[in-house]
């Protein structure tokens, strides 16, 4: 009777303390969630990754997140490459008692982008450049810092879809000046599964990617229309020029 009494003791010691310890992770998910993206966004982007605030309520499955902020690579000037101001995620709250968190949606409205046009380069195409030599170091030549394990291992998401929309692109050039382009919605899916998951590092890894593979493309087409329009510039100038000479003759 003794030894039961002592069970119930223990097991009602055990069940208080998982019970402290899940409502301290809950009180202070926001905190955690947003180091956890500045930390990641850091370590996978190589540029410095900040966040203003973080709103998740799991029970209603939605989260928000404001002021997501890629910075410049080095040797750029711009005050930033990416502005992801409002960010919503719809989450599917049953997914949280398994292998794998389900994101359904990750909506952002009305994201800023500044492409930088510096020499024959630009802050994108140096943004996939440093994100592809960090990926290529083995593990054990990478700082202990940046490793999966202190980041989260164990987490592993799906996002069914992802969506950039209303968005405003500056080009900056040296050659052309500054420039706005059109930049339609960019719609990405099935970004891992809720059988085979992503660790936050493979997820920002592939999104931060996808989007930036997308804008570069944008932002060379317009590029190479400036381009032409220049030579045409130059063409229309010496042939008005040529014909002043002989009319002038």
């Amino acid at each position: 009777m003794k030894v039961g009494k002592w069970l119930l003791g223990i097991v009602g010691v055990v069940v208080i303390v998982a019970g402290v310890l899940i409502y301290g992770v809950l009180s202070n998910l926001d905190s955690i969630v947003k180091t956890l993206v500045e930390k990641v966004g850091s370590d996978v982007t190589k540029v410095e990754v900040t966040l203003d605030s973080v709103n998740i309520k799991l029970t209603d499955g939605r989260g928000e997140l404001q002021g997501l902020t890629l910075g410049n690579p080095t040797g750029f000037g711009s005050d930033y490459l990416f502005d992801l101001n409002d960010i919503v995620l719809d989450i599917d709250p049953a997914s949280l008692t398994k292998d794998v968190y389900v994101i359904n949606e990750i909506k952002v409205d009305g994201a800023k982008l500044i492409a930088e046009q510096k020499g024959g380069s630009t802050n994108l195409q140096a943004l996939l450049k440093g994100m592809q030599s960090g990926a290529q170091k083995p593990a054990e030549q990478q700082p202990k810092e940046s490793q999966p394990a202190e980041a989260g291992a164990d987490v592993k998401l799906a996002v069914e879809k992802f969506t950039l929309s209303n968005n405003a692109v500056t080009l900056m050039t040296e050659q052309f000046g500054e420039h706005k382009i059109t930049m339609p919605t960019i719609a990405l899916t099935n970004l891992g599964s809720a059988s085979k998951g992503l660790t936050p590092e493979q997820l920002t890894s592939e999104i931060v990617s996808q989007i930036t593979k997308q804008v570069e493309k944008r932002v060379t087409e317009e590029l190479k229309k400036l381009a032409e329009e220049k030579v045409k510039e130059k063409a229309k100038e010496k042939l008005e020029g040529g014909l002043l000479d002989k009319l002038g003759g």
